[in-house]
């Protein structure tokens, strides 16, 4: 695979741009990996490139509303696509994974969003790899991000830490400088992507219930709710270049799938996740203007072109 990157901001980038795995693409509009669409030939209703329309028809960040989707990877301060080598242009290659981040501060970046192609396994453990030997070699400490129900299960078998909850959605965190330590498999594996995907609805209760903490050895303890994000965020921008976070290793429990760390709460655990509706996991019928512009051009056979400024 290739990585594609984009950044918005050359006061942080700089050190990701040093990377020599990424390809800078800075000097082309994002429109064109998230605009741009073509039919793969002999295969109906499947595609290279075009982030949003691979998104509206469950190819790729299957989970998470769409238009979220899309809209953070043109507006977040770093873009990075995974795509098969490319031979002639990146409107013709296939796009295998993305991951969209945010700059908080010199120590803090959010993965805004992540997804890789539909029937492929292993692309998100190896983009997340590659973001954090970038990060840390940059001297970033602390990645975290606002998980769907349904991914919670692969950032707890990434051995990330459950931090708790905000008001709509359940809180990932990774220490950079402790906690890395991603399985990755020696070869990507592609499955039969003509398969229709039927994805299981989980709730947060479920995946808790499941893998984070069983109740009947909780002792009363339980999950963190409506954690402060802002202030964790704070806390963050003071730790020194290499410097663990202390508070987190001292305050957490490893879930029972064995991988993976929840943060204990002194409240009884019969307290209960308030559910909201987080944008990345509202379901909603695809009805933005940029899929029904892509839509539209691909019907009539005559592709995409850049959006008019």
């Amino acid at each position: 695979m290739e990585y594609l990157f984009w950044c918005d901001r050359s006061d942080m980038c700089a050190c990701f741009d040093e990377n020599k795995g990424f390809r800078n693409m800075s000097f082309i509009p994002r429109e064109v990996i998230t605009d741009y669409a073509n039919r793969i030939p002999g295969r109906p209703d499947r595609y290279y490139g075009g982030i949003a329309v691979l998104s509206y028809k469950n190819m790729l960040g299957f989970g998470v509303n769409p238009e979220y989707f899309v809209r953070a990877c043109l507006s977040s301060n770093i873009l990075i696509v995974a795509v098969e080598p490319v031979q002639t242009t990146i409107t013709q290659t296939k796009i295998m994974g993305v991951v969209a981040i945010n700059i908080h501060n010199s120590k803090t970046m959010e993965i805004d969003v992540i997804g890789t192609r539909s029937h492929h396994t292993a692309i998100g453990t190896h983009l997340l790899d590659i973001v954090f030997d970038a990060a840390r070699k940059c001297e970033f400490n602390i990645c975290f991000l606002k998980s769907v129900p349904n991914a919670m299960r692969f950032y707890l078998k990434s051995n990330f830490t459950y931090l708790g909850t905000t008001k709509h959605d359940p809180v990932f965190v990774m220490d950079l400088n402790a906690d890395v330590n991603l399985q990755l498999k020696p070869r990507l594996q592609r499955q039969n992507s003509g398969n229709q995907i039927l994805m299981e609805r989980v709730k947060v209760a479920d995946v808790e219930n499941e893998m984070v903490t069983d109740e009947d050895k909780a002792e009363g303890f339980g999950i963190k709710r409506n954690i402060d994000l802002k202030k964790f965020i704070e806390t963050w921008k003071t730790l020194k270049t290499y410097q663990p976070w202390e508070w987190l290793h001292e305050h957490r429990q490893l879930s029972t799938f064995g991988v993976g760390y929840y943060v204990k709460s002194k409240h009884h655990i019969s307290a209960k996740f308030s559910y909201g509706k987080s944008p990345k996991a509202a379901n909603k019928t695809p009805a933005s203007a940029t899929f029904k512009r892509v839509q539209t051009r691909l019907n009539n056979g005559l592709g995409t072109r850049r959006r008019s400024p």
